[in-house]
């Protein structure tokens, strides 16, 4: 999930007008958005891809994902100003899953319609 880190970045300087501290991008990407399969961003991703997958409805998954945001953040112990914005983080993860999500199905529709 290390394709995130650019977008939390962004949406980190979007809301608070300034950039990471140094602190604050070692956590982000050391514990939040490496690629290491066990990172909170990665799990909560899959988990987010397997509720959409089984039609669970989006105003739910998306609470699931703030939870699982929130909880994540207070365990790793993240920075201040990086908890007050679990929900912009959250944000992020639901949208790369639904993109995800909707480009599997459309390479699904194509496999059927070939056959």
């Amino acid at each position: 999930m290390a394709f995130l880190f650019d977008k939390f970045k962004n949406m980190f300087k979007e809301k608070t007008g300034e950039e990471f501290t140094k602190n604050e991008k070692e956590y982000v990407i050391i514990y939040f958005a490496n690629s290491n399969p066990k990172s909170s961003s990665k799990t909560i991703f899959y988990g987010a891809m397997c509720c959409l997958r089984a039609f669970y409805p989006l105003p739910v998954v998306k609470a699931m994902i703030q939870g699982e945001v929130k909880k994540a953040f207070q365990k790793e112990k993240a920075p201040k100003r990086i908890k007050k914005l679990y929900k912009e983080f959250a944000e992020i993860i639901f949208n790369a899953a639904m993109e995800k999500n909707i480009n599997n199905n459309i390479k699904r529709d194509e496999k059927s319609k070939s056959l």
